[in-house]
C-alpha cells in the first residue's frame, strides 16, 4: 500500500494556538474542542504547546505568553516548543481572536479526517493479511468503526441560550421598528 500523506492544516493549528494566548474566551472554546490528538504531526511544536495550555487548564491556571513558557520550562520542553519567539509568532499570526471556534472546526474536521484515513489503511491491511474469518462481521465491525469517526466530525458548535435568546429579543425588537409596529402579545413581566 502506498504511503499516504496525512491531512492537516498548521496554519489553523497556529491560528487556534495564538488565539488561546490571547483570549480566555478562545481557551475555553479550544480545551473544550480539541485535545493534543486534534493537532497534527507536522509541526510538532504545536501539540507541545496545547498539552502545556491544557495541563495549565486541568490545573485551573491563567492561559497566557508568560504562564505558557513557564509550563514549557518546568517540563523541559520550551525549545522543542520553539522558544518564546514561536509562542509571539503565533500570537502575531491571529487577526481576531473571536474567529477561534471556525479554527477550532478546521483542526477537528482535518482530525477526524486522518483518524478515518488511519482507519481505512488498518481496514485495508487486514484483508491483506486475512485476517478476515467472516465478511459480514468484518464489513459491519468496518462500517461501525468508520461512523463513529465521522460522527465525531464538527458540524456545528454550543451556544449559550442567553446569547441565542437576547439575538432573538434584538431580530423582534428590529423587525417590530422596520415595520412600524408595536410588539402585540401578554406582557410575562420579563425584562430581558
Amino acid at each position: 500500500m502506498p504511503k499516504v500523506s496525512l491531512p492537516s492544516n498548521v496554519e489553523a493549528e497556529r491560528s487556534v494556538l495564538g488565539a488561546m494566548l490571547l483570549s480566555a474566551n478562545a481557551c475555553n472554546i479550544a480545551i473544550a474542542s480539541l485535545t493534543e490528538d486534534s493537532f497534527s504531526d507536522v509541526d510538532p511544536r504545536n501539540k507541545i504547546i496545547f498539552h502545556a495550555m491544557e495541563n495549565l487548564s486541568q490545573h485551573e491556571q491563567i492561559i497566557d505568553p508568560q504562564t505558557v513558557t513557564n509550563e514549557l520550562i518546568n517540563t523541559s520542553l520550551l525549545s522543542a516548543a520553539g522558544d518564546s519567539s514561536y509562542l509571539l509568532e503565533l500570537m502575531n499570526s491571529v487577526i481576531n481572536p473571536e474567529n477561534v471556534e471556525h479554527y477550532v472546526g478546521i483542526v477537528k474536521d482535518q482530525q477526524v479526517l486522518r483518524e478515518f484515513l488511519l482507519e481505512l489503511q488498518d481496514i485495508q491491511k487486514d484483508y491483506a493479511e486475512g485476517k478476515i474469518s467472516d465478511i459480514g462481521d468484518f464489513l459491519a465491525n468496518s462500517q461501525q468503526t468508520l461512523t463513529a469517526i465521522t460522527n465525531r466530525r464538527s458540524v456545528g458548535g454550543f451556544r449559550k441560550g442567553g446569547e441565542i435568546a437576547k439575538e432573538v429579543k434584538l431580530k423582534i425588537i428590529a423587525e417590530a421598528k422596520r415595520s412600524n409596529r408595536s410588539l402585540t402579545g401578554v406582557d410575562t413581566g420579563f425584562r430581558g
